[in-house]
């Protein structure tokens, strides 16, 4: 900051609608964070022993058994040919 500007309160309004998303997402942020805090990992997570990659359903399955993607072959030319 050059001593030529002087510092002066904003004219605008500070809760716009996009600051109050900001802010409920924050909060819910705070929420899983003090459950996570208070109540250990398993309960934000659905993690246990008996299913330690989550449930199994349909969102967990498909990323855990196709990672990583299996490499293709390469592509043949037409000297490739038999």
């Amino acid at each position: 900051m050059n001593h030529f500007t002087k510092p002066t309160p904003i004219q605008k309004k500070f809760l716009t609608p996009g600051v109050i998303v900001l802010i409920l997402l924050a909060l819910n942020g705070l929420a899983f964070l003090a459950a996570r805090f208070f109540f250990g990992i398993g309960a934000v997570t659905n993690l246990n022993n008996q299913y330690p990659w989550g449930s199994g359903s349909a969102s967990t399955s498909p990323a855990v058994s196709h990672w990583p993607p299996a490499a293709s072959p390469p592509p043949r030319g037409p000297r490739d040919q038999p």
